[in-house]
């Protein structure tokens, strides 16, 4: 499943945010809003879970999602006059589950917001 619609052509720049509930997450999407003129920020939060299958699954947010992750992303885009697209995706591999919902939506830009104690740090 993907966010982009297959009759409209894709606007030419997106910029695809992975986020959590880390404060360093709110730091690369603030920096993404600042610093890179995009008209579209898609904010991706991967749900790290143990499945068998190796399937990437791509859902809205839901409300726990929305109050824990998203709401404080948005007054940010408000601010800037950008628009924040939403996505919540279910996957084993994180650094997998980013990279797919990427090609799939013809993403441009990537940012990742860098911790301690982040997966995309520990797969190498």
């Amino acid at each position: 499943m993907s966010l982009q619609n297959v009759s409209a052509a894709p606007p030419p720049n997106i910029t695809m945010v992975a986020v959590d509930k880390d404060k360093n997450s709110a730091y690369a999407f603030r920096w993404a809003v600042n610093h890179l003129d995009n008209p579209v920020i898609i904010a991706v939060h991967v749900k790290h879970k143990n499945f068998s299958h190796h399937v990437t699954n791509v859902f809205p947010p839901d409300e726990e999602d929305v109050a824990n992750i998203f709401n404080n992303l948005r007054g940010m885009c408000n601010r800037k006059a950008v628009t924040m697209k939403e996505a919540v995706i279910d996957d084993a591999d994180v650094v997998r589950g980013l990279l797919e919902f990427a090609n799939r939506n013809l993403i441009h830009t990537i940012v990742v917001g860098a911790s301690v104690k982040n997966p995309l740090s520990r797969s190498r």
